[in-house]
């Protein structure tokens, strides 16, 4: 998969809805969260299967998205 490079992410504002595309058959989206910004980049806030609970991503989204291989890009939803 392509990493996000700094001029996509920079277009993320922060509490924007960030919805994770896959490869998956018959899915277009496999996740959804809301957009973090830390002094190292790019967070994601989720409902997190493993923790079963909403957690804020300590890696970068870049990183966790090169983490899970059938995760192919992001679909930003801006909230007016």
């Amino acid at each position: 998969s392509t990493p996000i490079k700094s001029s996509a992410a920079s277009d993320v504002y922060k509490r924007q809805i960030i919805a994770i595309t896959t490869k998956k058959s018959g899915l277009d989206t496999s996740h959804i969260g809301i957009a973090v910004w830390h002094k190292d980049g790019l967070h994601l806030l989720n409902a997190s299967q493993i923790h079963k609970k909403v957690v804020e991503e300590p890696m970068l989204l870049r990183d966790y998205m090169q983490k899970h291989p059938s995760q192919v890009g992001i679909r930003i939803v801006r909230i007016n």
